[in-house]
Parts: C-alpha cells; structure tokens; sequence
C-alpha cells in the first residue's frame, strides 16, 4: 500500500484555454489487460488465446475529472498487455512480443507516478482560473505535467503538494511550456499536526 501525496493543481490563462485543458482532462482512466493466474492458464498449448488477447484492447476504465490517461494517453501498446512489468514480459514471451517494460513502468516515466489521479475533484472555478484536488501514490505527478504543460503553454500550473507519509512538500510552477521553478522541503512535526 502505498503512501498518498496530497496535490492541489491550480491553472490560469484564457477562459478558453482552461476549458480546452478541462475538456482534454476528462476522460477515461488507463486500463490494462488482465491475465488470470494461475501460470498453467498461460501453458503453450494456449498460445493461440494468449495472442487473441493480446491483440485486444481492454475495455476503457471509468471516467475522471483529471485523467492522466487523457492527458498523456498510455500507448495501446502498453495497455494490450498486463500493468505489472514482469507478468507484462512473461506474456510478451509466450507470444513472441518482447516487452521491455510493462505500463507500471510507462506510467512512471511518462507522470512520474503510478495508477493516475484518485478522488480528483474540481475546485475554485472562476474566469481565466481552475484546479483540480487529487491524490496520487508516493509522489506528485511532476512528469505528466511536464508533458501536458507543452500541450499548453498559454496556460500556468501552479502544483503545491504534501506527502506527510515521507515527510516532504512542495510547489512547481510551469508556463509557456515549461517548468519555471520547483522548491521542496520537509514538513516538519509542527507543519503535520497542523494539517
């Protein structure tokens, strides 16, 4: 189980611009395809049920207010195969599809977290200002919105976020597509118990 960051996203720019943003960002969930254990359902002499599968994408996850998957779309690659790199691999072998990572680790890279946003919720809509609440594992989502910030460079990010778990925060500004600044600090005893 991991430990959850707190984050508070907040966007300004055009009122056509954040609605643009807020239209991109609601959307489905990533999904993964799912391979039931045990081991001997994945025998060779399965292979050829395997491959269907994998040649199928899985069914689209519910719909969020801040989806990351809309945002920076997992490649059907990924997604046509398990979440979990090893069992990703370990299927790409038995249908002769060498995977080099499966979607935990695309995640990683591509948002900087895993799973996507959890409880988002919209707050203080106003013109030409937005944000959004949102929990994510571990961690802020520092790469998703280095990537989504390039889709909208009329627009500024502000993240402030807080994993008390850890003991760390934070705040990240991006505009004209790129990240302008990024401090951190640890949250000391008196900062948690004001929380």
């Amino acid at each position: 189980m991991p430990n959850w960051c707190d984050n508070t996203l907040r966007i300004s720019g055009s009122e056509s611009e954040i609605q643009r943003f807020k239209l991109k960002a609601n959307g489905p969930i990533q999904t993964y395809n799912y391979f039931n254990e045990p081991k001997d359902e994945w025998a060779v002499h399965d292979d050829i049920r395997l491959k269907a599968k994998v040649e199928c994408l899985p069914e689209i996850g519910e719909v969020s207010v801040l989806s990351f998957h809309a945002l920076v779309p997992v490649p059907e690659d990924y997604r046509r195969f398990p979440y979990d790199c090893g069992t990703a691999r370990k299927i790409g072998k038995l249908v002769g599809e060498e995977r080099v990572r499966g979607g935990y680790e695309w995640e990683a890279a591509n948002w900087g977290v895993k799973w996507g946003a959890s409880d988002a919720v919209l707050i203080d809509e106003e013109s030409g200002y937005s944000g959004y609440k949102f929990m994510t594992p571990w961690g802020p989502p520092i790469e998703l919105l280095n990537n989504a910030s390039q889709d909208f460079p009329k627009l500024e990010f502000t993240l402030e976020y807080s994993e008390s778990g850890m003991g760390f925060a934070g705040r990240v500004v991006w505009y004209d597509g790129e990240m302008q600044s990024e401090e951190e600090w640890a949250i000391e005893e008196d900062e948690e118990e004001e929380e």
